[in-house]
């Protein structure tokens, strides 16, 4: 088997194949497996400009629920942390500080609207917020990461001092999103 791959890597070398090898540095500054999944939350009123200057979605309610599934049969621990994406131009939005959770085997949690809120704790958000919930698995062990995004379109909007809750008609949108890791390290 040995003599077999040295006559492949010979060949290789005689056709002019270049062989990349990742440094030991880079190797070594790997943080985990990184599972970065977009979230809307919120609710998305009027449109402030005319086209082509619009928000970021049309009107409406936006909610959004990570799932996280540990399906080994040891715990794994994992950081979740969540990012504001704010428009280019304006200065970077706030980020929560990583949380460290441990998911025993079999077990799932949800990252949903009202938590996402939640970590950012006292820093005031505005009442629609996008961004990213990341995930990073620092074992670099796998896990099942699914976005779940609803939406329900809103025409009409009742005035603040009206019933709580826009009057939105329909029934809504639901769509879901398996997320990809990534290779999580720093940039040296």
């Amino acid at each position: 088997m040995k003599k077999r791959a040295a006559i492949a890597i010979a060949v290789a070398v005689a056709a002019g194949v270049e062989f990349t090898v990742p440094s030991a540095a880079l190797a070594q500054a790997s943080e985990g497996l990184l599972y970065s999944v977009k979230f809307l939350c919120g609710l998305q009123t009027k449109i402030p400009t005319a086209p082509p200057n619009e928000p970021p979605v049309k009107p409406g309610n936006y909610a959004t629920a990570v799932n996280v599934h540990n399906f080994h049969n040891g715990s794994v621990v994992i950081d979740k942390k969540v990012v504001i994406a704010a428009p280019e131009g304006a200065p970077p939005g706030p980020m929560t500080k990583p949380v460290r959770d441990v998911l025993s085997p079999d077990q799932a949690i949800e990252v949903d609207c009202a938590e996402i809120v939640r970590l950012f704790g006292d820093v005031r958000l505005p009442p629609f917020i996008k961004g990213f919930v990341e995930i990073v698995s620092p074992q670099r062990v796998e896990l099942s990461v699914v976005g779940v995004y609803t939406a329900k379109e809103c025409h009409k909007f009742l005035p603040p001092t009206a019933a709580p809750g826009p009057a939105c008609t329909d029934f809504g949108a639901l769509s879901l999103q398996v997320v990809p890791y990534r290779d999580a390290f720093t940039l040296p």
